[in-house]
């Protein structure tokens, strides 16, 4: 795969066992987590190599993830007990960028999260009952 330069692709892969989708900048880990069963769902989007951090945060107390580039809700998320998995990305500027959108499950008991590019997907999940929390970051158009 190449890649223009100042341009990172983020996959997003599913765990076909637990249900969790779960986005990478990196490939090593990408290819470790397709070794062991989850399937990749593609390149969700290119994210630029500089820019604000995507924080990916692990909760140890249900085994999910959850991403944000909000120093606030890291911070919190860290004192309830979350650890931070480092930045699994970077956002473009919001006002010059493709929405990533953050939707979550109210049908589910654990801290069921999505995050999408695509508009289909937005609107598939919200008339299935997702909520749309609105838009995270922005990626590259």
């Amino acid at each position: 795969r190449i890649v223009k330069p100042g341009i990172m692709p983020v996959y997003r892969l599913y765990n076909p066992y637990t249900y969790e989708h779960l986005l990478t900048s990196g490939e090593q880990e990408k290819d470790a987590l397709l070794s062991i069963g989850w399937t990749l769902d593609g390149v969700a989007w290119n994210a630029p190599e500089e820019g604000i951090p995507v924080y990916r945060l692990y909760n140890p107390y249900d085994d999910w993830h959850t991403y944000t580039t909000s120093e606030e809700e890291k911070n919190t998320m860290v004192a309830a007990g979350w650890t931070v998995d480092g930045v699994v990305s970077r956002s473009a500027e919001k006002e010059n960028g493709r929405p990533i959108y953050r939707l979550f499950n109210p049908y589910v008991q654990t801290n069921f999260h999505l995050f999408t590019a695509g508009g289909d997907e937005r609107d598939l999940l919200v008339s299935a009952g997702w909520v749309l929390e609105g838009v995270a970051w922005s990626a590259i158009k």
